[in-house]
């Protein structure tokens, strides 16, 4: 069996893609529209797009198949926040946010990829101009 391996990004300098959950203000429950909140800078409107839900043991196997996950997770963002070619129409990927490396949560987890908002796309900063 062969892996998919992403050639064409850039893994130096390492660039943070995890974002804490509760950087993220959503508009209401349930909501994939919020903003992010960085100290000293602006909030960005942004999407969450939940990835995938897991379930994982406490073992040595879980372990390894937790800490690929959580790699491939980090690939992924890298791949979406990079430089942008013709035909290539994807929100740009500010960074991912889980909480499966949190084993006090118990065995379920989920991983979720934010993108930043296009005003054009944001129907609170649509409704204002309008």
């Amino acid at each position: 069996m062969t892996s998919l391996q992403i050639a064409d990004v850039d893994h130096s300098p390492l660039v943070n893609v995890w974002i804490n959950e509760t950087s993220i203000g959503y508009n209401d429950e349930g909501s994939n529209l919020g903003s992010l909140s960085k100290q000293g800078y602006a909030p960005t409107r942004v999407f969450v797009e939940k990835k995938m839900s897991m379930c994982f043991a406490n073992n040595d196997v879980d372990d390894l198949r937790l800490k690929a996950t959580l790699e491939r997770a980090s690939e992924l963002a890298l791949l979406l926040k990079g430089p942008r070619r013709f035909g290539f129409a994807t929100m740009p990927c500010l960074g991912v946010t889980t909480d499966l490396n949190d084993k006090s949560i118990g065995p379920a987890g989920e991983m979720k990829l934010v993108s930043e908002l296009a005003a054009a796309a944001d129907p609170v900063a649509h409704s204002k101009l309008v």
